[in-house]
């Protein structure tokens, strides 16, 4: 019997402490801005602890008499979606509005002799993506594969690419960049983080594109 008593009690104490362990984690993100139902909805999408802490980070705008033009208010549709794609973008300073999405991301290009990886070069500089919406494509969606390739997200349409510190680069790769990461792409990647469904980042985008 007392064995089986000491079972009980284990299994009591560790449901315990996981209670507490939960009850301390929602407090803290609730404490930050998000409501229960967005941090189940949030875990349950996949979103690590350091990702949900992220997006309920994100601060509240106080009330203003009149908000900044092009950027979404509070509790807004774009409110919500861009604090999702804060999140599920691996991108800094991403803003959406109706008309377009930004982010800030390290891009990298390789270039050298086709036939021998030896001699293959990289070279990467940060740069601001614009993606406007209006007769936006999306032309391919797909899942990364751990290790393996990212996960695509490939956009076609008005896009717009910013260089933000090419002074940085070296001389000899800075030809290289400009050829090919182009100021008015046809084309561009938008970067998604591991673990995060590329077709739920379009389900976002698609409401906005016209």
């Amino acid at each position: 019997m007392k064995p089986l008593f000491h079972t009980k009690l284990s299994t009591k104490t560790t449901a315990a402490l996981l209670a507490v362990f939960s009850l301390f984690f929602s407090t803290e993100l609730l404490a930050s801005g998000c409501s229960k139902a967005d941090i189940e909805f949030y875990l349950q999408k996949g979103f690590t602890h350091e990702q949900v802490t992220k997006l309920c980070s994100i601060p509240t705008a106080a009330p203003a008499a009149a908000p900044y033009q092009g950027q979404p208010q509070q509790g807004s549709p774009e409110s919500v979606d861009q604090a999702y794609l804060a999140a599920a973008l691996d991108a800094n300073n991403v803003t959406i509005n109706q008309n377009r999405l930004s982010y800030t991301s390290k891009e990298c290009v390789e270039y050298g002799p086709p036939n021998n990886t030896d001699l293959i070069e990289e070279a990467c500089a940060n740069t601001t993506v614009t993606v406007n919406f209006a007769g936006l494509k999306i032309r391919k969606i797909s899942n990364g594969f751990f290790l393996i390739k990212d996960a695509q997200f490939l956009v076609e349409g008005d896009l717009k690419r910013e260089f933000l510190n090419l002074n940085k680069v070296r001389r000899q790769d800075k030809s290289e960049v400009v050829r090919l990461l182009p100021t008015n792409p046809k084309r561009v990647n938008i970067p998604i983080r591991r673990g995060i469904d590329p077709e739920e980042v379009a389900q976002r985008i698609r409401k906005y594109i016209r």
